[in-house]
């Protein structure tokens, strides 16, 4: 019974969440960057209006023949809206930019919105070995990547040994064997 009601609540959340339409996608930025936000559309009908709000301000406007390209805010001087396919592009991203991205095309809340994420750059990675005493007699030992991930948004790690992709994707790699590597 409890599994039953278990799979009644997840439907009731997966139903929910597909009624209300939202389908929000996670993109990240570094100061100074780029942000560059993509429309799909299965609406074959021209553009003939685009407005664009970030946390629910108004980002970006245009109208056919009635209002120009209307920038506001911040956006001002670093934005370009494509009125082909509605993309748009901000450039000299900070951590005010942080925040959710939504677009209406003719008049239609899109069903797609963005939640803008600012990360910091990575600094180079470090190799540690572990223990300190490992050697070629040492039964096993263990490589770890170093690094400071803090703020840095989402992270993977990959490895490789002899210019081939290892199947490893954890911090840690242990070795039991002589191995060599390039940090690249």
């Amino acid at each position: 019974m409890a599994t039953l009601s278990g799979l009644c609540v997840l439907l009731l959340a997966a139903l929910s969440r597909a009624v209300a339409g939202d389908d929000v996608t996670p993109v990240y930025f570094t100061d100074g960057g780029e942000l560059m936000l993509n429309v799909t559309r299965s609406d074959t009908k021209p553009i003939q209006n685009i407005l664009w709000k970030f946390n629910g301000n108004l980002l970006a406007e245009w109208v056919q023949d009635k209002v120009p390209l209307e920038l506001y805010g911040a956006f001002i001087g670093r934005t370009d809206l494509n009125i082909a396919d509605a993309r748009l592009a901000v450039r000299d991203m900070s951590k005010a930019d942080t925040g959710a991205y939504s677009v209406e095309i003719n008049s239609k809340v899109h069903a797609q919105s963005y939640d803008a994420k600012w990360i910091k750059v990575l600094s180079q990675p470090e190799v540690v070995i572990r223990p300190l005493t490992c050697s070629a007699v040492s039964k096993s030992c263990t490589l770890s990547c170093e690094a400071d991930t803090k703020e840095a948004g989402p992270v993977t790690y990959s490895w490789k040994m002899g210019g081939n992709q290892l199947n490893v994707s954890t911090k840690d790699m242990e070795i039991n064997s002589v191995v060599s590597f390039v940090l690249r």
